[in-house]
């Protein structure tokens, strides 16, 4: 059962599902819709990853600088494109850097 829910509502649950009744058929069918979802999320992982893995692709490291809220990269040329890297910590804030909370929110340009 792919049932993902608080402790307190187990009991209902169990009380209320209709996977143990399933015959066996029924739950291949169910195992392999959750196999194929598996399958597609692991397909964009290995895309992502292979691009991120081209030869072109160089990789601006951050820690060097002094903490900001906002960056930009300069101008780099991958795969014959000419791209830029926008990032913002907290944008949707009006003094983020009152926040302890952080969110980062980035934007990939092509230019």
């Amino acid at each position: 059962c792919p049932w993902q829910g608080p402790y307190h509502e187990l009991s209902v649950h169990e009380a209320e599902c209709t996977h143990p009744t399933k015959t066996g058929n029924e739950l291949m069918d169910i195992l392999d819709e959750m196999d194929q979802t598996r399958h597609k999320e692991m397909q964009l992982y290995n895309s992502i990853f292979s691009l991120l893995s081209f030869e072109k692709i160089g990789y601006t490291g951050t820690d060097d600088f002094i903490p900001r809220l906002y960056y930009e990269t300069p101008r780099l040329t991958v795969l014959n494109q000419t791209w830029v890297l926008k990032a913002r910590v907290n944008d949707s804030e009006r003094n983020p850097n009152l926040s302890c909370k952080r969110t980062l929110s980035f934007q990939l340009i092509l230019k």
